[in-house]
């Protein structure tokens, strides 16, 4: 069985519970990542999965990220520029709360990486998260999105292609 090899970034408030859930599926093969080491621990401790540092060479089928504002996704974004943990098929979806200028630089991002990318905001609260039952609505390419609705199904109830890539912000 093909397993799809999965980042995600960002156990937050959202993030932690939105991780969980892909967590559980045995077709993923689950890496996360987040700046404060001591959650993602807690994480790791709670639910199936592997810690990843940019200095590991693996190559991911999906980039999730699920981070607070402009300055954290630009954090991040210069560790995988500089790791290369990606390939031209990986779709990056980004869940993030961030600027329409910054969905720009990510989307300029992968293009010039040659990779595919979907801003995918999310609401539903912490309260959602938890339940599985958010949700999302995600600009982008529709093949795009359709490949990425398996994986976000998982912790939404509710996703919805709104248009091009920024329409979900």
């Amino acid at each position: 069985m093909l397993k799809y090899k999965i980042l995600f970034i960002g156990l937050g408030t959202m993030g932690f519970h939105m991780a969980s859930y892909l967590s559980k599926i045995k077709k993923y093969e689950l890496y996360v990542y987040n700046r404060t080491k001591i959650t993602e621990k807690k994480w790791l401790r709670k639910y199936s999965g592997k810690n990843y540092n940019f200095n590991k060479n693996i190559k991911f089928d999906f980039i999730i990220s699920c981070l607070r504002d402009d300055k954290a996704i630009n954090s991040v974004i210069t560790h995988i520029d500089n790791s290369k943990c990606f390939k031209n098929s990986t779709l990056f979806i980004d869940h993030s709360t961030i600027s329409l200028d910054q969905v720009d630089k990510l989307f300029k991002f992968s293009k010039k990486n040659n990779f595919q990318f979907l801003d995918a905001p999310i609401t539903g609260g912490e309260e959602g998260a938890k339940k599985g039952k958010l949700s999302v609505m995600v600009g982008g390419i529709p093949s795009k999105f359709k490949k990425a609705k398996t994986i976000i199904s998982a912790y939404s109830n509710n996703i919805v292609l709104m248009g091009k890539v920024g329409s979900g912000q």
